[in-house]
């Protein structure tokens, strides 16, 4: 896939910083590709005609969102505005879910942990994206505890979110 432009739609800061972490790794067997790293939430924020018009066709559409809502109405609409406005055929668009939400995914990822906390020392939610937002190598910090990188987001969420399945794999690119 090397070549092709990505266009990441991520839920927050975290994804944001995870992903341009991996884009950029030179330890560990897999990075994602690269491309713009955008913070906004598909499941909630409606793109507009416009910002859908300046997407360049045949860029790969990445939606990186959490599942722990109730309603994929914005979503589904989101789905539509990029294909009528942007050209975007629906099958150029990677789903990504974060089966529950973000952390849920790293703490499955990382064998060496018991809860999200305890990989940078944190007391709740909040803490710990403070910090992992502002850690100054991400990679190596997942690495230490056994970050496998196979098992994030390797779910497919049940229930609203479960017809659009998960293809992660199509932005993982193995070294």
């Amino acid at each position: 896939m090397s070549g092709e432009l990505f266009h990441y739609f991520v839920e927050g800061d975290c994804e944001k910083a995870f992903i341009n972490a991996f884009v950029h790794a030179d330890k560990g067997e897999y990075r994602f590709f690269p491309g713009k790293v955008e913070v906004f939430n598909v499941v909630f924020q409606k793109i507009s005609p416009v910002k859908a018009m300046t997407i360049k066709r045949g860029t790969k559409i990445v939606f990186v969102y959490d599942t722990d809502v109730k309603s994929t109405d914005i979503f589904e609409s989101n789905i539509d505005i990029l294909e009528k406005y942007a050209g975007i055929n629906p099958g150029n668009i990677i789903f990504v879910p974060s089966v529950r939400k973000f952390e849920d995914e790293i703490a499955r990822a990382c064998p060496g942990i018991k809860n999200i906390n305890e990989l940078l020392g944190t007391k709740g939610t909040e803490d710990f994206k403070k910090k992992f937002i502002n850690h100054k190598d991400i990679v190596s910090k997942l690495l230490s505890v056994g970050f496998d990188m196979v098992k994030m987001w390797s779910q497919t969420p049940d229930g609203l979110f479960g017809e659009y399945g998960n293809k992660s794999k199509h932005i993982k690119d193995k070294l």
